[in-house]
């Protein structure tokens, strides 16, 4: 259900994450990388907003030590007494064996 590794991994800056790396090339600072079609493809643009959602959720939520899939959770327990698990896992996608 966490997801707070992988998705602090994915805010990592270029030059921070090509720094643990002996084979990674110099990153020049100020160069942009232009991303042509990237930029106007709907998964792209889509996948780049979940990452900023994610990470300000996850700074938000650090002294809380909530991931999105814990809160999720949470919410909808509260909002739902008295369901199972199965039923919770099942309409938040996660199967039911991860939901631990």
């Amino acid at each position: 259900m966490t997801v707070s590794k992988t998705a602090e991994k994915s805010f990592e800056k270029p030059a921070d994450a090509a720094k643990g790396r002996k084979d990674a090339p110099e990153v020049q600072s100020g160069e942009a990388l232009q991303l042509g079609e990237l930029s106007e493809q709907l998964g792209y643009v889509l996948k780049r907003a979940q990452l900023k959602v994610f990470e300000n959720f996850l700074r938000c939520m650090a002294s809380l030590q909530l991931t999105p899939a814990q809160f999720s959770v949470l919410l909808l327990v509260e909002k739902n007494p008295g369901r199972n698990q199965t039923e919770i896992a099942s309409t938040l996608g996660i199967l039911r064996p991860n939901f631990v």
